[in-house]
């Protein structure tokens, strides 16, 4: 090989790199961006759905309580 370790100076830093090792590098941290969104996927609609049936809970709860104080005044 004409490009040893010991032949490359400073000004040729970028053959340092081995596509190999950069492109590893770019595929970790697609697949940790993936993993982030797909966690953050999960918490918002895990918490979407809480709030949806809390609110549709407390709509039934309030609409029989006033069913009940209706009947109560007649």
């Amino acid at each position: 090989m004409i490009f040893s370790r010991e032949t490359i100076d400073c000004w040729d830093a970028a053959r340092t790199v081995e596509v190999r090792e950069a492109y590893e590098s770019t595929v970790h941290c697609y697949r940790l961006s993936m993993r982030l969104l797909k966690l953050a996927t999960y918490i918002v609609l895990f918490l979407g759905v809480l709030m949806t049936a809390l609110v549709s809970k407390g709509a039934l709860l309030l609409m029989t309580n006033s069913v009940a104080k209706v009947q109560e005044v007649n």
